[in-house]
């Protein structure tokens, strides 16, 4: 797949990480979970990373409803913390 729009004019042989995370709310909010995916020259290299994780705090039912984590599912997970150093050291 090629992503085709006015932030695909990288140099030939750049590569690109495209990160989306999902949060607990606005003001004071903590990661719920965060998704990478890798590009080079414009094209996905097919190379993802997708963690859910837990925010250590309750989330509120309008949140959940947005992103679909809810806080069963988040309570199973480590926290943030124990991935920090996971995609500054992976190539």
């Amino acid at each position: 797949m090629t992503i085709s729009n006015s932030y695909n004019k990288a140099a030939k042989g750049s590569r690109q990480i495209i990160l989306d995370t999902e949060t607990t709310g606005l003001e004071g909010s903590r990661l719920v979970s965060i998704g990478m995916l890798e590009m080079v020259d414009g094209k996905l290299t097919g190379k993802s990373i997708y963690k859910v994780v837990n925010p250590e705090v309750v989330m509120d039912d309008v949140v959940v409803k947005i992103h679909k984590i809810t806080n069963e599912m988040a309570a199973k997970e480590k926290p943030f913390s124990a991935y920090a150093t996971l995609s500054a050291t992976a190539s």
